[in-house]
């Protein structure tokens, strides 16, 4: 079982890590439509075998939101161990290792919810991630 504030700390390094990649993304210009999209990702973070930490990325109108709350409204759902996330956003881990490796607690690295009816906005989310 972790402690409170190891997994505030946890959250506010993912959520830091997520938007250093999406401030970085909208200097670039071909990322500036990509980011109007309405879309809302909850990423469930495997931090212990029976406990998750919720967090959820709203896209909006070139804008983001990051919350430490669950939702259930959505647009897909990305589990995975913040770890695994952090290596795959410095590019230590590609995305065909995320999806077909397991993790320590016997999943897989990435696992997916409602990801095959928005194929190409879960795959802007994955190259959203990674630090140029």
């Amino acid at each position: 079982m972790m402690e409170k504030n190891e997994i505030e700390n946890l959250s506010n390094s993912f959520k830091q890590i997520v938007s250093c990649a999406i401030e970085e993304k909208k200097e670039i210009p071909k990322w500036k439509k990509k980011l109007q999209k309405d879309l809302k990702v909850s990423f469930k973070l495997h931090v212990y075998p029976t406990e998750f930490l919720y967090i959820s990325l709203i896209l909006k109108d070139g804008g983001y939101t990051l919350k430490n709350e669950e939702i259930d409204d959505y647009d897909f759902q990305i589990q995975a161990k913040p770890e695994d996330l952090m290596w795959y956003s410095a590019g230590n881990y590609s995305l065909m290792k995320m999806t077909l490796t397991k993790n320590d607690f016997g999943h897989f690295r990435w696992e997916l919810k409602k990801g095959g009816r928005n194929l190409f906005s879960l795959l802007m989310i994955a190259n959203l991630l990674l630090y140029q």
